[in-house]
């Protein structure tokens, strides 16, 4: 992965959420990764594989608060 300019975001998510990076960051120590660019990387792959993220991103959004998700 290229260097590219960053930008500091914070953010909050599940406890569950938290404890899948976290088990995977251990996972990879011979990696030396991190949850931040553990959340980048799944960001990033996300938004290459759905053309029109925008308008998956909202109906998730809506199934989730629906409780379907």
């Amino acid at each position: 992965m290229s260097k590219k300019k960053k930008q500091r975001y914070s953010s909050a998510i599940t406890l569950e959420n938290a404890k899948k990076l976290e088990k995977i960051v251990k996972k990879s120590e011979d990696l030396n990764t991190n949850r931040s660019e553990l959340v980048n990387l799944i960001l990033s792959i996300f938004f290459r594989v759905n053309e029109d993220y925008v308008e998956r991103l909202r109906g998730l959004l809506i199934r989730k608060r629906k409780k379907i998700l």
